[in-house]
């Protein structure tokens, strides 16, 4: 199975919230909509090269909310699934709205093993590990009111929040220390496409 370099760069990245450190097998599930955040990242520095952001509504925690996300990583998860590279399970949360969480499988394992190079695992980690204590960061939403009220998400990690970055499933009271924004993801930002334009008519 051939997948491209932004493809096995997308697989690790799945692979490192599936496997907890000291595991040797998938245990840990990655919700769908903080893969998007992810991927938002990935894509303004540089990570994944040839995925596009877009605006969109997503359904974040039972709220419908515009974000700019990239239509290749769904259509790259779906391939994913398809191939049996990743499982996918449906999750109730406890405020009556569904999750979809996603981690790797035995097959994806085995196909990383043979293709991810170091290059990729170093561009990966450098965007989803903490610099301070190597685990892969999380990702919450904070409510920022000044200057204006306007939703963040934010990449954190424990050891700089000291485990109290959590708050009603993944709402943030306000930017903690140490907190990382993702600047531009709960927005509708300006999308710029390369294409040739298209008539009507009977054109030579």
């Amino acid at each position: 199975m051939q997948l491209d370099r932004d493809a096995i760069r997308l697989l690790y990245t799945l692979q490192s919230y599936s496997i907890p450190n000291g595991a040797s097998t998938p245990q840990c599930w990655l919700k769908l909509d903080l893969l998007h955040a992810i991927a938002h990242l990935g894509i303004t520095s540089g990570v994944f090269e040839t995925y596009d952001l877009a605006p969109a509504l997503l359904p974040f925690r039972g709220i419908k909310m515009y974000a700019m996300i990239s239509q290749e990583v769904v259509e790259e998860v779906g391939h994913f699934f398809d191939e049996n590279l990743v499982e996918k399970l449906l999750l109730n949360s406890w405020f009556y709205a569904t999750v979809t969480a996603i981690r790797i499988t035995s097959t994806g394992l085995r196909l990383l093993d043979e293709t991810l190079t170091d290059e990729d695992r170093d561009a990966v980690d450098n965007l989803v590990r903490c610099p301070k204590c190597n685990s892969v960061l999380d990702f919450a939403v904070a409510t920022e009111r000044k200057p204006e009220v306007r939703l963040v998400m934010n990449r954190v990690c424990s050891c700089l929040t000291r485990g109290r970055h959590r708050r009603d499933d993944d709402w943030l009271a306000k930017c903690p220390p140490g907190v990382c924004p993702i600047e531009g993801f709960f927005s509708i930002g300006e999308v710029q496409y390369k294409s040739k334009p298209f008539f009507f008519g009977n054109t030579p």
